[in-house]
Order: structure tokens, then sequence, then C-alpha cells
């Protein structure tokens, strides 16, 4: 994907080590600095919650 190779170009100048975890059930991507911890499964599940909140809101329905 376009943005995923602009994200880590943005990202190599910086030394950040970039972590793409696609989860295609929800067409959903997330990324996260390889160099640190992994997130927790619940701050992962509450990003994903946030982001599918926001898909409903934005979407109209009828």
């Amino acid at each position: 994907m376009y943005w995923q190779g602009a994200l880590h170009e943005l990202c190599k100048a910086t030394d950040i080590d970039l972590l793409f975890i696609d989860i295609r059930r929800r067409s959903l991507t997330v990324v996260v600095n390889a160099a640190l911890p992994v997130p927790a499964a619940e701050q992962i599940h509450a990003s994903i919650a946030a982001v599918e909140y926001s898909r409903s809101v934005e979407r109209p329905t009828g």
C-alpha cells in the first residue's frame, strides 16, 4: 500500500522501526513502533473499537 511505504520512509529517517499489523476482517491496519513494547491486547482492542465507532457515526444510515 502506498501509505505504508510513505510512512516507512518518513520513519526511517528517525530510526523508528515500524510494525504493521493487518486486521483484514476489520479492514484495518494497526501500526506500532517495533522498538517499544507491543501494546497490551486490551489497548489494541480499545483502539479497534474506537475506529469502528468512528466509522459507524460517520456513515450515513438508510
